[in-house]
C-alpha cells in the first residue's frame, strides 16, 4: 500500500512541475515554483528516502548510509533553503550537509532503539568493524562495542 502512495506522489511531483498540481500541498507550492525550477529531483529523493525507511533493508557501507541521510533529510533541508530564498550554491550545500548531519545524529542517538525494533540504520561494514551483530538485542545494546559504534556515528555527524 505504501508503495502505491509513493508512486502517486511521484506522479504528483510531475504534475506540480507541469502546472497541474492536484493535492493541496503541491498546489500550495505552485507559487514557489520559480525558486524550485530544476529541483524536481529533490522531491523525488525525499520519496526515495521514504521508500528506504519503509523497506528497512539495511546498508552495506557508510556511503550507503550517507546517501540515505541525504534522501531522508539533506534533500528536505535543501528544499527548505530554496523556499526561504537561499540562492547561492554554498548556502544550498550548507543546508544539505546540515540535513545530512541531523539525520546521522538521529541514527547515532536512536540507532540502538531502532535496531531493537528491527530497523538497522548502521552500515554492515561498521557493524563488522566494531564487532557488533546486526541483531542488536536488549542484552547487547549497552555493551562496549555497541557504544563504540554509536560514538563513531556521533563523531561522523559532528564532522
Amino acid at each position: 500500500m505504501a508503495d502505491v502512495k509513493l508512486r502517486w506522489w511521484e506522479q504528483e511531483i510531475e504534475a506540480l512541475y507541469a502546472g497541474r498540481a492536484r493535492h493541496p500541498l503541491s498546489q500550495a507550492l505552485t507559487p514557489a515554483l520559480p525558486a524550485l525550477q530544476g529541483r524536481q529531483q529533490l522531491f523525488l529523493d525525499l520519496i526515495s528516502g521514504t521508500r528506504m525507511d519503509i523497506a528497512a533493508v539495511g546498508f552495506a557501507s557508510f556511503e550507503d548510509v550517507k546517501r540515505y541521510c541525504y534522501r531522508h533529510s539533506g534533500a528536505l533541508a535543501e528544499l527548505q533553503a530554496l523556499l526561504l530564498g537561499a540562492g547561492s550554491q554554498q548556502a544550498l550545500l550548507a543546508a544539505r550537509l546540515l540535513g545530512n548531519s541531523v539525520r546521522l545524529a538521529a541514527i547515532a542517538t536512536a540507532g540502538t532503539a531502532d535496531a531493537l525494533r528491527g530497523k538497522v540504520y548502521f552500515a554492515t561494514e561498521d557493524l563488522q568493524k566494531h564487532g557488533v551483530d546486526r541483531h542488536i538485542s536488549g542484552e547487547t545494546h549497552a555493551e562496549a562495542p555497541v557504544r563504540a559504534l554509536v560514538q563513531d556515528y556521533a563523531a561522523r555527524a559532528r564532522a
